[in-house]
């Protein structure tokens, strides 16, 4: 475990929140020097803590109304060739291994409610599984920056959400090669990309600032959680009572360190939260925080290994 001062939870918040803020305002957002800012920058990056930059996507742009999250209940020599048939369907967001009776996690880009169960019936086709559930995804919001949540300089937090932008925003050629581009390395300089486009910077620059501006795009840097500390995600699967208010509980949990994600779904339950721990006094945390929350109801809790990056490529953009 490495361990990170103030100052280096002041860059990582501000960059989580917008990964393409350069170190020059971040100093003076934080009243230091360039240098200095610059210094434990590249320090992280040397240490293997900040470990790229991508760009989480409006998908909703591009017609993809709805999200879903199917988990798989799957024998052990059955799970290369599950993993190969999920890569397989068309639109698959993200593929990973859980560790309990439900050991894979598959997430789909859905244009609507139809095309899910379509999934689900080729996936009982196949034979493979002997159990899959599923949440729909209604909105989402991402909150990577939590992380740091008591370090971050005041005039930094805030919280850019995205929003449905269809019928708002035409997507031609340049700005999917753009998004595509930035998904990969989300700091990649405008330059380079004019240049292997064939066009101004200046374009590719309204172009982004379009993009950004509309709420189909937001950068951010990613991080190795392993690196400091972090030991493993949870997530807490919950339901709103009928007396109660999801949008009040939505907004309390948003404001605990560590959560970093937030999903209204339709399914086994109203919304989940998914937090990183660095032990399980995090857990217990956020277990005794959910039960002061009168009308929720914790339904179920998993906990996963951590990945070695976050966030992840391709994460759909805060939508609420």
């Amino acid at each position: 475990m490495i361990t990170i001062d103030d100052l280096d939870e002041k860059i990582l918040a501000q960059l989580l929140d917008d990964g393409r803020k350069s170190l020059v305002e971040i100093g003076k957002t934080c009243n230091t020097p360039y240098e200095e800012i610059l210094r434990h920058y590249r320090k992280m990056v040397k240490e293997g803590i900040i470990v790229g930059a991508t760009t989480e996507v409006n998908f909703r742009a591009f017609g993809f109304q709805y999200m879903a999250t199917l988990i798989l209940a799957v024998k052990e020599e059955n799970i290369p060739a599950t993993k190969t048939f999920l890569n397989s369907i068309p639109n698959l967001a993200a593929i990973y291994a859980s560790t309990k009776l439900y050991n894979i996690t598959a997430i789909f880009r859905l244009h609507n409610v139809q095309e899910l169960d379509q999934i689900k019936e080729e996936i009982r086709r196949k034979g493979l599984t002997s159990d899959t559930q599923s949440n729909l995804w209604l909105d989402v919001r991402n909150l990577a920056s939590n992380l740091f949540r008591d370090a971050r300089c005041r005039s930094a937090i805030q919280q850019e959400n995205g929003e449905n932008t269809e019928g708002q925003t035409e997507i031609d050629q340049i700005d999917r090669y753009l998004i595509d581009r930035l998904t990969e390395d989300g700091r990649c300089s405008f330059n380079k990309i004019a240049n292997e486009i064939g066009t101004s910077v200046d374009r590719i620059i309204r172009r982004y600032e379009k993009l950004k501006k509309s709420g189909v795009i937001k950068s951010v840097i990613q991080i190795n959680p392993q690196k400091i500390g972090y030991r493993a995600y949870g997530f807490f699967f919950l339901s709103v009572q009928e007396t109660g208010n999801a949008d009040d509980a939505i907004n309390q949990l948003s404001n605990l360190k560590n959560v970093f994600h937030l999903i209204k779904t339709i399914g086994t339950a109203d919304f989940y939260i998914t937090c990183y721990m660095k032990n399980f006094d995090d857990f217990f945390m956020i277990r005794d925080e959910i039960a002061k929350i009168p009308y929720i109801k914790l339904v179920r809790t998993d906990i996963n290994d951590v990945t070695n990056v976050f966030p992840g490529k391709g994460l759909h953009i805060s939508t609420f």
